[in-house]
């Protein structure tokens, strides 16, 4: 991780002409963005993502879709021409298939984390999501940004009938992220970690999110 993770740097993207022209756009964005990550392998899963969301124009709207491959891109942008893209082709190790454990893996949550912060040293709020999830209703009118105003983190969780043992532990899949100091600093230790430990970005917020007063936790409601 040490060897590669200057390739997804926070500071590689943003002094990408890539990343300035992402700017450019969400300029013109008046919410939050969701980003979404993937590469071809996973570009079924990411269209069938967009077609089950497409009857709700908000969604799509917020979107920045981050392709990790020309085929990726090239697809999207010819079936879903007016959802924003932004292209990081550069590391080659993001292009192949990959699963839990392995290299690749860790390097594409690391990735995403810097996506965060670099989206929040611009003091915009983000939606970070994961296209393995099925959604029942548009998660962006359910008003979770008003109703958790405080939260410094709102975050996707597992979901149980009845209380369980992991009751209230962060699922990865939604999470919506403020700009606050203490998200920044959050989101900074979490790409420490993913650099130097073989550690998820969950498991940092669950012991963050738990034992830490001033970090304000909330989570999405499943019942």
């Amino acid at each position: 991780m040490r060897n590669h993770s200057d390739s997804v740097s926070v500071e590689a993207l943003m002094a990408s002409d890539e990343w300035k022209e992402l700017q450019s756009k969400l300029e013109g964005f008046s919410q939050a963005p969701a980003f979404i990550l993937f590469n071809s392998f996973a570009l079924p899963m990411t269209l069938n993502w967009l077609c089950n969301t497409a009857e709700w124009p908000t969604v799509h709207q917020r979107l920045v879709l981050v392709t990790l491959d020309d085929k990726s891109r090239d697809r999207i942008t010819a079936l879903w021409p007016h959802i924003v893209v932004f292209h990081w082709p550069h590391v080659k190790q993001l292009q192949e298939r990959f699963s839990a454990g392995d290299f690749s893996y860790q390097l594409i949550f690391l990735l995403r984390t810097n996506i965060i912060r670099a989206v929040l040293r611009t003091n915009r709020p983000i939606w970070m999501l994961q296209q393995d999830t099925f959604w029942r209703d548009n998660l962006f009118e359910l008003d979770l940004e008003q109703q958790y105003e405080n939260a410094d983190v709102l975050l996707d969780q597992m979901g149980y009938v009845d209380d369980g043992p992991r009751a209230g532990w962060t699922n990865g899949a939604n999470w919506f992220i403020r700009p606050t100091e203490i998200s920044k600093q959050l989101f900074d230790d979490i790409a420490w970690y993913q650099t130097n430990m073989y550690t998820q970005d969950t498991g940092v917020i669950n012991l963050r999110c738990h034992s830490q007063s001033s970090l304000n936790c909330s989570f999405i409601p499943y019942k």
